[in-house]
């Protein structure tokens, strides 16, 4: 269970979304509230995947039961449900998308850049992750084998047992048989044209992880210009990586 807290409803809403649209090509597939009446706050304590909007505090005791990871954007801090849950991305994936977040802190003039900014890390995480995938053909344990780096696939072992994955996996497979003409069952109206675009821009560049740096330099153009300064803070970032 996901929780967000805020005495702001706009920040908490925006929130909310902002958590949903960087999970493309991946859906919510369980419980969604956005704000919960302060009437219905017993909700929070079904122990069910749930994805939720608070504008009244949450007890302590509830985001200490082990199940919930609880956010309080006000005080900008996060309580999450276990130590090893903070630390099973993979590293390998998990610093180029730190870096590309750390950018996002430059352009905090530009909220619309910066949004773009950080929708384009996550998706450049899950294309890292299943660029290679053929839905038609997939299964677990030769998918897996494809992978070297043990946190890499503790991480996919996991996350290939989620209802998310299986939605995505039977989707994207009907988006892709509907684009080649074949029969297909109904698939909805998610559109994957980003992804598989992604996906194509890896396969045909060896420097697909200098892409972010390039992407930046290039918006830059768009927004106030900052010199040296701005090409300072971009190489210190891209150092720490």
């Amino acid at each position: 269970m996901v929780i967000l807290f805020s005495e702001h409803l706009s920040l908490l809403t925006s929130c909310v979304q902002g958590l949903l649209l960087i999970l493309y090509p991946f859906q919510w597939q369980h419980i969604l509230v956005t704000v919960i009446p302060e009437h219905l706050q017993q909700m929070l304590e079904a122990p069910v995947p749930m994805l939720a909007g608070t504008l009244q505090p949450v007890p302590e005791e509830l985001w200490q039961s082990g199940n919930t990871c609880y956010v309080n954007l006000d005080k900008r801090t996060v309580r999450p449900s276990r130590k090893e849950q903070c630390s099973i991305l993979p590293s390998e994936l998990k610093k180029p998308l730190r870096v590309s977040l750390d950018l996002v802190k430059i352009f905090e003039d530009s909220k619309g850049l910066a949004s773009v900014l950080i929708g384009g890390a996550f998706v450049r995480f899950f294309v890292e992750l299943f660029s290679t995938l053929d839905p038609r053909t997939y299964e677990k344990a030769s998918f897996l084998e494809q992978f070297d780096n043990p946190e890499t696939k503790l991480f996919l072992n996991c996350f290939l047992e989620t209802v998310m994955f299986a939605d995505f996996l039977e989707h994207w497979n009907s988006s892709k048989q509907a684009a080649l003409k074949l029969p297909a069952p109904s698939a909805g109206s998610f559109d994957y044209t980003l992804f598989n675009s992604k996906i194509a821009e890896k396969s045909q560049t060896k420097y697909w992880h200098s892409a972010t740096f390039d992407e930046v330099v290039a918006n830059s153009k768009h927004i106030e210009r900052k010199g040296k300064t701005f090409m300072s803070k971009v190489k210190g970032l891209m150092k720490k990586s």
